[in-house]
């Protein structure tokens, strides 16, 4: 996941750590080996892991990243503790790096410097605004303040964490090797401050963190980001990481006193990414792709900044362990520049985590680093999940064992599905029968839904049916049924000879119910149709097959028929999500047969229903983002209240203009008793017009004409029909209010 932004680059939520060297000169010569870029005491070998910047203050640079500070007053570069440090003379001298490292308090993150003052109480190492105490900030109070180490984190005065040492470290042109980590928690308690690698006794000064702790301030080393707490004295070996350090770490970096070399090499320079097939847009940490590729990448650096470098991506399924060999790797780039690589024929269902390296031109490598900080081996970094439906040809059909299908009349149970299609013939959806018995069966003719049952394993068999009205519209521009995604759900009582033991839902409204004493089994279920039965298998979508033992409400069908549910959820007997797999997710049972070759389809009922733009340009100005309409309507009031529905969305300006000649949809009454609409955006007119059919409107309710309007305008705004329980249903209904794929639609179409 990546939210933070410094030097024109990103990096994760994750712990950080600075290290900074002041003081006495330090000498450790490379030879001309070729070497991954390292520290010369690493024992774990993990210092370079999660490393976002390193300032060996040799100059201004960053030795590690590319997140060069500017050189600011007389700030100079002298002998120090490794080689050269930073020298600050007390006047407006600073280390700047602009808007860099602006951690939340949720981050863990960790700061260590090596300082050597001459006198005063400086601010050695700051992300914060002294003044307004927003940031963070390590200070080393002056001698009034006792000589102590604070550190800072907060949002105000009165709303941070501050902590200081128990022990005292006065003395002047002595090197202290200081570092504070912290643990995401919000709490002072998760702050550690190690001074010569001694973990230090801390007084919470304050504990009252609640806001963010993110702002623009300037990072610097020398001083606060406001320019107060000037540094007199020398500050050398910077080092900054997202991960907190461990006791380990830390005194590798110490190194007994004598500081810790580092030493540049092939590395990951920024942070790693993982994203979608167009390399653009991001997979979130443990996120969902509804792709089968995935695409990696990050800055990549060269031992030498004019040499090439690739990256190196392992990608594993959660649990197993890595091996260290590539899956992928990059074509070269130069020293700093972006490289990605992909992986495809992901398997959908699995969970995945990844590590990436740098190889340079020389063959040198960087060593191994997670995806994110944090990671393990059972760490989840991404989830494949592609949005399918099953797609069935009117030939093909699928089978699988008949597990959890059997009850008797006192076994409540609900069975519900999304499906679509154009065709009009009489065409099954789901079939658990042998010889038209001992089963259910489920199907469409022009009655509408049905659903048969034979009573007792006999010949006596219910029926229900209805809504033909709903799925049997004809489109004129096709001449088949509205090619739209509609609900069905069947279910029982717990006492099947009730008046209404059984009930069919069509689009969340009920068609018909009826009673049956009832005890059956079955051997198979098959969607798409039963290839031995006298109805024809079906042609088109069918997704979300739901098996459950409980008699399901109404309210409860159309809450989650918006959306996946989890293969655990209670009563949850059956359930085939069809996302590029027809494994039964509850169950574990494949296929046991089929007829012809069914196959997936990324038309789904959860996707976004958006209009394609070339055939349907919305009405509004996508450059101001402004609708400019002029209405003349017996509808003003609807017309008013569907604009103030939309509106409460923002994003979207709404604006009345007269004349009418400056709009960019007029709003109109027409007279046109021929059509079947009550409302239509006439996008095909100059300009656009929302027209009201006055004959249609007759006799209608408030409610359904406001519906009709919001609608329209929906229509306007960008959005295509979606399903029931919205106002982009293409039922007529008496919704006024936006569902929930209204405003996901809507903030997609209008991000």
């Amino acid at each position: 996941m990546m939210d933070r932004s410094f030097a024109g680059r990103s990096f994760r939520r994750g712990p950080f750590v600075a290290l900074l060297f002041l003081g006495a000169f330090f000498v450790f010569l490379q030879t001309g080996v070729v070497r991954a870029a390292s520290f010369q005491v690493d024992t774990n070998g993990t210092l370079t892991a999660n490393l976002l910047s390193y300032y060996a203050t040799e100059n201004a640079n960053d030795s590690y990243a590319s997140n060069n500070l500017t050189a600011n007053g007389d700030t100079s570069f002298v002998a120090g503790k490794v080689n050269n440090a930073a020298s600050f003379d007390g006047t407006n001298d600073n280390l700047d790096g602009g808007n860099t490292f602006a951690f939340e308090k949720t981050d863990h993150f960790s700061f260590s410097v090596w300082v050597n003052k001459n006198s005063g109480g400086p601010f050695p190492i700051s992300k914060m605004n002294a003044t307004n105490d927003n940031g963070w900030l390590l200070q080393w109070q002056g001698s009034g303040g006792g000589n102590h180490f604070v550190f800072h984190l907060g949002n105000s005065a009165s709303n941070k964490i501050q902590v200081t040492t128990n022990n005292v470290f006065s003395s002047t042109g002595t090197w202290y090797h200081v570092v504070v980590t912290y643990d995401g928690s919000a709490t002072a308690a998760g702050v550690h401050i190690y001074v010569n690698g001694t973990d230090q006794t801390l007084t919470t000064n304050v504990d009252a963190l609640t806001l963010s702790t993110v702002f623009t301030n300037a990072f610097r080393i020398g001083e606060s980001s406001d320019g107060i707490g000037d540094m007199n004295g020398l500050i050398d070996e910077v080092g900054i990481w997202n991960k907190v350090l461990s006791s380990q770490e830390i005194a590798d970096l110490y190194n007994s006193n004598s500081g810790d070399q580092f030493f540049a090499g092939p590395h990951i320079s920024g942070t790693l990414g993982q994203y979608k097939s167009d390399a653009t847009t991001t997979i979130a940490m443990g996120g969902k792709t509804d792709e089968t590729t995935v695409v990696f990448g990050a800055n990549i650096s060269a031992a030498s900044s004019s040499g090439s470098a690739q990256l190196q991506v392992e990608v594993k399924p959660a649990g197993t362990y890595f091996t260290n060999t590539s899956t992928t790797t990059s074509g070269s780039v130069s020293s700093g520049g972006y490289a990605t690589t992909s992986v495809s024929n992901l398997s959908p269902g699995v969970s995945y985590h990844w590590q990436a390296r740098v190889l340079d031109g020389t063959g040198a490598t960087s060593s191994w680093q997670y995806a994110f900080p944090g990671d393990t081996s059972s760490s989840i970094d991404f989830i494949v999940d592609p949005e399918r439906s099953a797609y069935f040809n009117g030939s093909s059909a699928w089978k699988w064992p008949a597990t959890n299908l059997g009850f008797n009349s006192t076994n409540p149970f609900t069975i519900e599905f999304f499906y679509k299609t154009e065709a009009t013939s009489s065409m099954q959806f789901i079939d658990t029968r042998t010889g038209d018995k001992n089963g259910f069966a489920l199907w469409r003719d022009s009655s509408g839904v049905n659903f048969s049952l034979n009573c007792d394993n006999s010949t006596t068999t219910i029926r229900v049916a209805g809504a033909g009205s709903v799925i049997n519209r004809i489109n004129p521009n096709t001449g088949g049924v509205y090619n739209e995604w509609h609900h069905v759900a069947i279910t029982k009582g717990t006492t099947a000879s009730s008046t209404d033991a059984f009930k069919l839902y069509v689009d969340g409204g009920q068609q018909t119910s009826d009673k049956c004493y009832t005890s059956t089994s079955t051997d198979s279920i098959w969607i798409g149709g039963n290839p031995s039965s006298s109805i024809g298998l079906f042609n088109g979508n069918i997704d979300e097959v739901r098996i459950w033992n409980t008699e399901r409400s109404s309210s409860s069908i159309e809450t989650y028929s918006g959306q996946e549910v989890t293969s655990t959820s209670s009563g949850l007997k059956g359930y085939r999500r069809f996302n590029a797999t027809s494994t039964d997710l509850v169950t574990g049972n494949a296929t046991s047969g089929q007829s012809g070759s069914p196959t997936f389809s990324t038309s789904t009922p959860f996707g976004h229903f958006i209009l394609n733009q070339t055939t349907y340009p919305t009405s509004v100005n996508t450059s101001t983002r402004e609708l400019k309409w002029h209405a003349s309507t017996t509808y003003s009031t609807e017309w008013l209240n569907a604009i103030s529905a939309w509106n409460a969305l923002g994003k979207i300006t709404f604006a009345s203009t007269t004349p009418s000649s400056t709009a960019y949809l007029k709003v109109v009454d027409i007279d046109e008793p021929d059509q079947d609409f009550t409302g239509r955006w006439a996008y095909f007119l100059d300009p656009d017009q929302l027209q009201f059919n006055l004959p249609k409107l007759v006799g209608g309710t408030s409610s359904s004409t406001q519906k009709t309007a919001t609608h329209e305008l929906g229509h306007a705004l960008g959005l295509d029909h979606s399903f029931f329980g919205n106002v982009m249903y293409y039922i007529q209904t008496t919704q006024t209010w936006l569902g929930n794929h209204d405003v996901g639609d809507f903030n997609y179409f209008w991000p």
